[in-house]
């Protein structure tokens, strides 16, 4: 006879880790683990099923726990107890270990525990020792019955049980006397509590991670539905697949963006806080997200740990095709275009003109992903042994982001700036060619009548070079800026391919694979114009290779190797571009490399940047990455305890062949143009353009770059022990050592640090120079110029770019308490320390990259030596290496590393309360506390003294004048400085008041910067039950920070609110099967009504989040700072906040050379907020039993809401003070519908 019947279950149990736990039992020979293949099961062992939902884990590259509970009503012939423990984030596979008891509690010695995998029908067998313990490792994710046999008792059969990747579950049963033919058949349901652990986090299943309505069905986005996850850029395309900076965007429980580890089944994949691929939604099993893993195997990052399981082939073959499109006529036009497209000022809305400024975009994506076994006709059958998944992605995209910017006005163009002076006088421009001496040591110049510049004094390079700006096509603002509007069509191929095989050797070894590989090509010309253009090409490899081997019953061993290889190439399409053909020397032209030069970059101040890299980034570059990751661990399971020790090795290699400006680089600012005087503040626009009009550079520069191959090592070694101390409380108590060898250049071509104490080579000529013209504030004899660059491996310097930090214990603890069945406490306590290596903490090569900086004037302006057409009339400087020692660089802003890097930590502790609901409903609260230790921020070591700076709250003009009074330069004659900015004959006094007068600007990390976050976090979840699911989280926060300087000559941070602080985050999902069609459920009918009626699925997702904190510059504020933000019904793009609350707007009042009061950030005042909403429908059809077809519709923004993240203007001089800047594009996508078909079998 068999009894069936409904059973709860609670769960609590120990720990363990990777793909393969190990047995509780004490005695090796009593635990066995053989195949099975009666009842027409497989034969060999490890069948690879395709992962169901049920239990719920949490996490990743650490600890990963879980409980099980069901709402039953407990029997008294047995007693059933399963949970799940933490695991290490990178295992795959699971293990199912226990205690077989008989009623009176005694151990059941020689009982037979089968498990069976219902995918694959592969069986695991393991029998108890002579405590009653067994243990079943090496289990693929997947739906298992266990069965449990002993002469004397009846069978037991649990049905239900889910095994995901990288979780143990513990299985404990007891007996009740009877017949073995008799069966006593228990049910049960996923797991809602997690009585085992401390951790924090959550799994993202499968379903939620195909068809949850994601912006461009992106998995890593998914992330920011967890708790404590803020996202710092707005969904929306910034999550396509050929995007990679922006996609891990978000920052965790306080730790800012970039801090987070990214992986693929274990193996890291993310370089710099940028992921390298976006995994293929159809071949994922589940997202493991950890912000919070209380384990000592998780480490190398501050942030979250999320690591994507790949799925695993099953003995059916199983597969998805899927197609999407969107076209124009299914994108909705963004804010900014469709106020140019119906502004009458640039003439009426025709259809000529709204394919002018929004011509559309296509996106077709193509995706497939298939799986089963591995079969090689005639030759192997891998049923039941050997699995394969294979996923591949194409996509063809030329998405619009539209953007406003500046481009010089048809009147400019001529020399005609005379409109500027009807918006006001501050725009006046200056002749430079009337400069003459005035009192104070200042200089002084006349205005161009009129504001016009005579047709004979325009450069004849400036009008070659305007041809390459197009003219400006919309009104913009009253002095001409955000006039030119363009689609920025950005046309691009993406593939991708994701492989898994997994095999099992025999029921003590297995094996897994697994290979990825992506293309990444983008062609960029959004003006049509080669001078703002670029290709860039990514690939990205990755291989990992996992090995687990059973040595005894009760020590499982596990080993990991992992490489990913990654390259980035860019060049701009103007690439060997004839600079002959602008009539620069031939002297120039002839040393430089024709097939690399391009358009001169041009920076205008006002006007948008073309040329050389300016959207390339350089003229060329091409840096390929490459990292090792092996992991390994013994865990042994010894009375309640469950112990674990392990190690990580990393090897991070990275390239870079980075040319730079190859072709000069122009800058033009308002120095030759600004008066009466050459202090007289600046014009808010125009005063740049008329330098470029006039050839007359302020600055620019041109490189000569050597290469670069930078290695480091890391090293981790860690101890972890799960402890049971009760069926109710469980402890979690680990330690993690890491350390990283310092980063070192493969032939030594790397700066190292700064001598703060030896003399430079040039002291004793400077000091000659200087005697003959001292300022009063520093006697002859004090005048010093100390110090300079040291190298690395030179005179005996080290070859490392710091010292190795030896002292970075991290401990873990947590603990779990089960109060009751429905309710656990649970409490943590972690320390995670931040990376540095090569892949954080770049090498710097002064020496090995000469820069020639443009020096158009060595008198302030009474005559110009380099100009648009002869920009480097002394030649060029070059690559020297190391060999001018500390003379390396004079004259030039320069980097100091440290030689006492230490590693910045962040502690985390965390206090939740989890209780279960009914109707498969869970709530957890929590409460979360972070402080980061020791964090890096850049200060300035070469500022000038706080004691010359004018505290004064207006502008003080005695002050500036005092600092920028040109006084003779001590180094103008010394030829180290040729080539400089420090070569002119006259310096501004404050240049000689510099600790270090000798450099233009020396900065370091400092490494005193703190940070500190406390948030509430809650979650409810809803299990999948009628068809209905959802989750939804809240987070209530505050994250404050000291990591930047509100002053250069600040040793110590300014705490402040931080940049990503978000107070308010609410995330919800849900995914509902309608109920139609289907036999039983309503409108049930005919298979014809069945079909219309049925199979229709919504799906919804929706984030909103507060905007970020705003900051102004070094401002002067009169009024109440609570007046200066406005009512959200008052808040417009065009006045983001009031005004007029008290700011000095009055050009001439602006203040300079001061000590700065103004808050960095404004907690009242911020940027907007997220709001999206995101809908999807399906409709899915029956083709045949085994292959359905669904129709998808999918609208991302669905109400079309308008996001604007980024800042506002808060320059008050400024004629778009307090609107949005001319760069600003609508943060978010505005409604785009995707339209496909699934086919799946």
């Amino acid at each position: 006879m068999t009894t069936s019947r409904s059973q709860s279950f609670e769960t609590a149990m120990p720990c363990a880790k990777e793909n393969h736990r190990l047995g509780a039992s004490n005695n090796p020979a009593a635990v066995g683990l053989r195949l099975d293949s009666s009842a027409g099961l497989g034969e060999d062992i490890g069948g690879m099923p395709r992962p169901e939902r049920g239990c719920r884990i949490t996490g990743q590259e650490g600890a990963k726990y879980m409980v099980v509970r069901g709402i039953f009503i407990m029997p008294r012939w047995a007693f059933v107890t399963l949970c799940v423990a933490p695991c290490l984030a990178q295992d795959t596979r699971g293990t199912v270990l226990g205690r077989i008891t008989d009623p009176s509690g005694a151990s059941v010695t020689g009982a037979e525990i089968r498990l069976v995998n219902t995918a694959t029908g592969v069986a695991s067998t393991a029998n108890t020792n002579e405590a009653g313990n067994f243990i079943v490792p090496n289990l693929l994710p997947g739906p298992y019955t266990a069965n449990v046999e002993r002469a004397g008792f009846k069978r037991f059969v649990r049905q239900g049980i889910e095994v995901r990747s990288g979780e143990r579950l513990t299985l404990d049963v007891t007996l009740e006397i009877g017949a073995v033919t008799d069966a006593i058949t228990v049910t049960s349901e996923a797991p809602l509590l997690e009585s085992s652990t401390a951790t924090v986090g959550q799994i993202i299943d499968h379903r939620r991670l195909t068809d949850l309505p994601s912006p461009s069905a992106s998995v890593i986005f998914q992330v920011a539905l967890t708790p404590g996850v803020t996202p710092l850029v707005a969904p929306g395309g910034n999550f396509a697949p050929d995007r990679e900076g922006d996609s891990n965007q978000f920052a965790v429980s306080g730790a800012p963006s970039g801090t987070n580890q990214v992986m693929i089944d274990g193996n890291p994949t993310d370089i710099r806080g940028s992921i390298t691929l976006h995994a293929i939604p159809e071949v994922v099993e589940e997202v493991q997200v950890q912000t919070t893993p209380i384990d000592a195997s998780a480490g190398r990052a501050i942030g979250a740990f999320v690591n994507m399981i790949m799925k695993s082939g099953t003995n059916r073959f199983r597969g998805d095709l899927v197609y999407s499109y969107i076209g124009r006529t299914l994108t909705a036009m963004d804010f900014f275009t469709r106020r140019n497209v119906y502004d009458p000022a640039s003439g009426p809305p025709t259809e000529e003109k709204k394919k002018r400024l929004w011509p559309g975009g296509v996106t077709k994506r193509y995706r497939a992903a298939v799986s089963g076994p591995l079969f090689i006709p005639k030759l192997y059958n891998g049923s039941g042994r050997t699995f394969w998944t294979f996923g591949f992605e194409a996509m063809t995209s030329a998405l619009l982001t539209p953007q406003t910017t500046t481009m010089p006005s048809l009147e400019q163009r001529t020399g005609d700036f005379s409109r500027l002076l009807a918006v006001g006088s501050q725009y006046q421009i200056y002749d430079p060619a009337t400069i003459t001496p005035a009192a104070g040591g200042r200089f002084s110049r006349q205005p161009f009548a009129g504001n016009i510049i005579p047709a004979s004094r325009i450069a004849p390079i400036a009008r070659q070079l305007l041809e390459y700006y197009p003219l400006p096509n919309v009104p913009g603002s009253a002095d001409g800026l955000n006039n030119f509007s363009y689609p920025n069509v950005s046309p691009q191929t993406y593939d991708a391919q994701m492989g898994r095989v997994d095999h099992n050797i025999s029921a003590a070894h297995r094996l897994y694979l697994t290979i990825t590989r992506k293309y990444h090509d983008h062609n960029y010309d959004p003006l049509r114009t080669k001078a703002y253009s670029s290709v860039m090409d990514r690939r990205q490899h990755t291989i990992s290779l996992s090995n687990s081997i059973n040595v005894r019953p009760n020590l499982l061993l596990d080993l990991r190797y992992g490489v990913m290889r990654y390259g980035d190439q860019r060049f701009s399409k103007t690439r060997g571009f004839d600079l002959a053909t602008l009539g620069l020397p031939a002297s120039l032209v002839n040393q430089l490399d024709r097939n690399y030069t391009t358009v001169p970059r041009l920076a205008i101040n006002g006007i948008f940047t073309l040329g050389g890299g300016a959207q390339a980034g350089a003229a060329s570059t091409y840096a390929p990455y490459t990292y090792h990751d092996v992991v390994g661990q013994a865990m042994h399971l010894r009375g309640n305890h469950t112990l674990r020790a392990g190690f990580e090795l990393r090897v991070n290699q990275q390239s870079n062949t980075n040319l730079g400006n190859l072709t000069p680089s122009y800058s033009f600012a308002e120095t030759w143009t600004r008066g009466p005087l050459d202090n007289s503040p600046i014009a808010p626009f125009g005063q740049g353009l008329a330098s470029f009009m006039l050839g007359l550079p302020t600055g620019g520069s041109i490189d000569k770059r050597d290469t670069s191959a930078a290695t480091s090592k890391y090293h981790a070694f860690y101890l972890q022990d799960d402890w049971k101390l009760s069926r109710k409380l469980t402890l979690n108590l680990g330690v993690r050592l890491d350390f990283e060898r310092p980063t070192t250049e493969r032939f030594d071509r790397t700066a190292i640090g700064y001598d703060f104490f030896a003399p430079n080579p040039i002291q004793e000529a400077a000091r000659a120079n200087y005697a003959r013209a001292p300022i009063p504030e520093i006697p002859a004899a004090s005048f010093r110029t100390t110090g300079g660059l040291i190298f690395a491996g030179a005179g005996g310097n080290p070859r490392g770019l710091w010292n190795t930090d030896w002292n970075n214990l991290a401990p873990r603890i947590g603990v779990a308490y089960l109060v009751r069945p429905d309710t656990v406490l649970r409490a943590g306590y972690a320390i995670f320390f931040a990376p540095l290596g090569a892949d954080n903490v770049a090498v710097y090569q002064p020496g090995y990259t000469a820069t020639t900086s443009i020096v158009p004037s060595r008198n302030n302006g009474v005559t110009f030596e380099a100009t648009t057409q002869n920009p480097f009339p002394d030649g060029l400087r070059e690559i020297a290496g190391n060999s001018a020692g500390m003379a390396t660089f004079l004259g030039q802003a320069i980097n100091s590393l440290r030689r006492d890097m230490r590693h910045p930590y962040m502690q985390r502790w965390s206090a939740s309360i989890q209780q279960a609901l009914p109707k498969r409903m869970m709530f957890d609260v929590a409460y979360i506390g972070s402080r980061g230790v020791g964090l890096l921020w850049s200060q300035a070591l070469n500022a000038v003294p706080a004691q010359y700076l004018s505290t004064s709250p207006v502008r003080d003009q005695r002050t500036i004048d005092y600092l920028s009074q040109q006084v003779p330069n001590p180094f103008a004659s010394l030829t180290q400085f040729t080539g400089t900015t420090l070569a002119t004959a006259n310096v501004p006094r404050s240049q000689l008041l510099r600790p270090f007068p000798h450099f233009a600007a020396i900065s370091r990390n400092a490494r005193n910067g703190f940070s500190w976050y406390h948030a509430l976090q809650a979650r409810l979840e809803k299990r999948l039950s009628s068809g209905f699911t959802m989750t939804a989280s809240y987070t209530w926060s505050k994250s404050m920070d000291a990591t930047t300087a509100l002053n250069e000559p600040d040793d110590v941070p300014y705490r402040s609110i931080s940049s990503f602080d978000r107070p308010q985050n609410i995330t919800l999902s849900a995914m509902y099967d309608l109920p139609f069609g289907s036999k039983g459920s309503r409108l049930a009918g005919p298979r014809a009504l069945s079909q219309i009626v049925g199979g229709w699925s919504i799906q919804a997702l929706y984030i909103g989040q507060s905007g970020a904190p705003i900051g102004f510059g070094n401002i002067i504020f009169n009024g109440k700072i609570e007046d200066i933000v406005l009512p959200n019904s008052q808040r417009t793009v065009d006045r983001w906040f009031n005004i007029d609350a008290g700011f000095e707007r009055n050009n001439a009042r602006q203040l300079a050379s001061n000590l700065r009061t103004f808050p960095l950030r404004l907690s009242g005042l911020r940027t907007d907020g997220m709001n999206c909403v995101n809908l999807s429908l399906f409709k899915t059809f029956s083709v045949t039993e085994q292959v359905r077809f669904q129709l998808r519709a999918e609208a991302t923004n669905a109400f079309n809401h308008s996001m604007f993240i980024s800042p506002p203007n808060t320059t008050p001089s400024s004629t778009l003070f307090g609107t949005l800047p001319p760069s600003t594009v609508q943060s978010n996508l505005p409604r785009r519908v995707t339209v496909g078909g699934k086919l799946s079998w």
